[in-house]
């Protein structure tokens, strides 16, 4: 399949592709502080998968529905426009532990 010049809106569906914007999946994982393998092991995706994702936005539906859900386990809360376009992120407050003395 090739890919349009111009990728349509984040998370829109193309003969049963999704697209994601790279950017935000990026900042996304950097936020966790997880690698792409750590990501992919969290989403049950291989670690191209998610790869690809933060390259070109491109993956199945489905890959992206479970990246999408291991970041939010994470943490990290996707908000959408009225299309359905993710248009911002919050995140938990991360607790950090205080080592033994």
């Amino acid at each position: 399949m090739r890919k349009p010049r111009n990728p349509p809106p984040a998370h829109e569906t193309i003969s049963g592709v999704s697209f994601f914007d790279p950017k935000v999946a990026r900042a996304a994982r950097a936020w966790t502080g997880l690698e792409q393998i750590s990501l992919a092991e969290a989403a049950h995706v291989s670690s191209h998968t998610v790869w690809k994702l933060e390259d070109d936005g491109w993956v199945t539906p489905a890959s992206l529905t479970k990246i999408l859900a291991a970041l939010h386990r994470c943490g990290v809360t996707f908000w959408y426009d009225d299309r359905g376009h993710p248009c911002g992120m919050t995140f938990k407050v991360r607790r950090v532990q205080k080592p033994k003395s």
